[in-house]
């Protein structure tokens, strides 16, 4: 029965490789095209893009510097996710995932939705938003009473939150002014880091807003902001206009002493996200390439300073959003490995991040 499935299965991912794209990318030796929906902010709001992706049928992980890779997440192949974080206890995953929907008057919408699951667990999903609108980039904030998202319920996307403890009490943190998003809560609760769009400018800026109360500050261009467990700094990406290629960034909260981390000019390098104990930083980068010399994004990790990167995954599919948990114990990342998007673990038992500190760095 096995045998059968997995030829069943194979089957259907060769027909997958027929289609329109197929024919652009090929389908050679267990290479695939899959889609992901891109969301694009705009001045008349949020727009889907569905764009084409390289991944592999093989879902092994042949990295040195991996232990064990296994997939978290089991969605259905008409389903993305689209962003996702863990609760501060480690207890509960909420995702963002992202499918077409037919809406009241007959046609066929994108939308992304909240749901929340068991992180021991994370097959049987709870709703937490609905509707026809893109709710995206949760977060949680430190003590776990609120869960804040970027939404277009307003129109163009804004910075929302409600209550975790009741499920209720949905309100809105910024104005529509500026299109806003990947909301970032500091560890002491005070401060909001976002990402905004002043229009006709769509160039990504990084705006912190206190939420105490307060009026919005335009910090410095950027994207993705990730405050460090100590609430001390905050890493982000940043294109670098010279080469058109975004690199990872350090500065301090209030914009000032930035510092550039990575550097190779024909690289992007996205998503970076502190270790817990903040010696190190991983971050998703097309530097690298599979084993049948496609680029692509894989996992890397660096020492705090940017120094001594080394590649943490190879498989020939897109791997991108890596998370450590809180205790160091795993890492979390998005791939479309075998076909369809999920979250996959990466084990990081105790020993496995020096062991990957002391490897050899990847030039």
């Amino acid at each position: 029965m096995k045998t059968g499935m997995r030829t069943i299965r194979r089957i259907i991912l060769g027909l997958f490789c027929l289609g329109a794209t197929a024919a652009l990318f090929g389908c050679q030796s267990g290479r695939m095209t899959t889609h992901m929906i891109e969301l694009i902010d705009t001045k008349d709001g949020v727009k889907a893009k569905k764009v084409s992706v390289h991944t592999e049928e093989d879902v092994l992980e042949r990295s040195p510097n991996v232990v064990a890779v296994t997939r978290y997440t089991d969605l259905a192949m008409d389903r993305w996710i689209g962003s996702y974080c863990l609760s501060p206890d480690n207890a509960t995953l909420v995702l963002e995932i992202r499918e077409q929907v037919t809406d009241a008057r007959g046609s066929k919408r994108w939308i992304s939705n909240l749901w929340a699951a068991d992180a021991d667990n994370p097959r049987g999903l709870q709703r937490l938003t609905d509707g026809i609108y893109f709710d995206r980039d949760p977060v949680w904030s430190p003590d776990s009473r609120f869960l804040y998202f970027a939404s277009n319920r307003a129109g163009r996307s804004c910075i929302w939150r409600f209550s975790m403890l009741t499920l209720s009490g949905l309100e809105i943190v910024t104005s529509i002014t500026t299109a806003d998003a990947s909301p970032q809560v500091s560890p002491d609760g005070a401060e909001l880091l976002y990402t905004a769009r002043t229009f006709p400018s769509s160039t990504p800026q990084l705006w912190s807003l206190a939420l105490n109360g307060g009026l919005p500050t335009q910090l410095r261009e950027g994207d993705w902001p990730r405050w460090s467990p100590d609430g001390k700094t905050v890493l982000f990406s940043a294109l670098d206009h010279n080469t058109g290629k975004h690199k990872i960034w350090e500065m301090s909260p209030d914009s000032s002493s930035p510092v550039q981390l990575t550097n190779p000019e024909n690289s992007n390098d996205i998503h970076p996200f502190y270790a817990p104990d903040q010696s190190q930083i991983v971050f998703a980068s097309d530097r690298g390439q599979s084993s049948e010399g496609v680029f692509n994004y894989d996992l890397w990790i660096t020492n705090r300073d940017g120094t001594g990167p080394r590649q943490l995954t190879t498989n020939g599919s897109r791997d991108d959003l890596p998370q450590f948990r809180k205790d160091g114990k795993a890492l979390y990342f998005r791939s479309n490995r075998g076909g369809k998007w999920d979250l996959w673990k990466l084990s990081l038992e105790a020993g496995d991040v020096e062991a990957i500190a002391n490897s050899p760095a990847t030039e």
